[in-house]
């Protein structure tokens, strides 16, 4: 999708194509402007396995990376880095409430009032992104539903942060095999082998290293799937 450009358009800072919009969505320029985006875009916006993983990704970030303390402490950290250099650009160049083309209203009085028009309008972005972005994120959509064999048990330990599987004799396997933990969104995070001759076993590597929820998937020497279930993995 590159290259990375136009960030004026991005970020608000643009009176026409509804550039001043925090709706609307790129792909889909045409709506707005007679400037045409790429046809692939929409056309992986016809997928729903794509618009599902791309809700699931938004979702995740939205929780470090890109939630709204996140980006309001960058812009704030980085206004205050600038606050020197600004007074000297707008003492040699006194534009501060002049219109320049393309620069949308209300024009900012001050510095402080164009970071906190840039600061509400992307609070009001990523409303938007939350409550419009398509696909749905859900385990059962993306992992399928839990197959539980009835002679295993799996249980975790916060404490010494570890998963622990526990194999009824009847349904003991003489083989080794492999566990595969994936995060709710089908994102695989860890994976290792397991021994089955053992009726207990304490998985303490190849484990997520935050705590939510994770689908654990249990496979035989062939790779055929023996076990999956959805389990809370807590970290103390």
């Amino acid at each position: 999708m590159g290259p990375l450009w136009d960030f004026n358009l991005a970020w608000r800072n643009a009176d026409y194509c509804g550039n001043n919009l925090s709706g609307g969505w790129a792909y889909r320029f045409t709506d707005y402007c007679q400037w045409d985006m790429p046809g692939w875009w929409r056309r992986l916006m016809e997928d729903q396995g794509f618009k599902n993983r791309l809700k699931c990704r938004w979702q995740e970030l939205r929780t470090n990376v890109l939630s709204n303390n996140s980006i309001l402490n960058f812009i704030d950290s980085t206004a205050a880095r600038l606050e020197e250099a600004q007074q000297r650009q707008f003492t040699l160049y006194p534009i501060m409430g002049i219109y320049l083309w393309p620069n949308p209203s209300p024009l900012a009085q001050s510095y402080a009032q164009e970071i906190s028009l840039m600061k509400n309008w992307i609070v009001q972005r990523l409303n938007f992104l939350d409550n419009n972005l398509p696909g749905l994120c859900q385990p059962a959509s993306v992992m399928n539903s839990s197959r539980k064999n009835p002679g295993i048990r799996i249980t975790t330990d916060p404490n010494n942060r570890e998963i622990i599987i526990q194999i009824e004799k009847p349904f003991l396997l003489k083989d080794q095999g492999m566990f595969e933990i994936f995060e709710a969104s089908g994102r695989l995070v860890g994976s290792g082998s397991i021994s089955f001759d053992n009726e207990m076993t304490a998985l303490s590597a190849g484990l997520p290293q935050s705590g939510g929820l994770y689908h654990i998937r249990l496979k035989d020497a062939d790779s055929k799937l023996i076990h999956q279930e959805l389990i809370p993995f807590l970290i103390k």
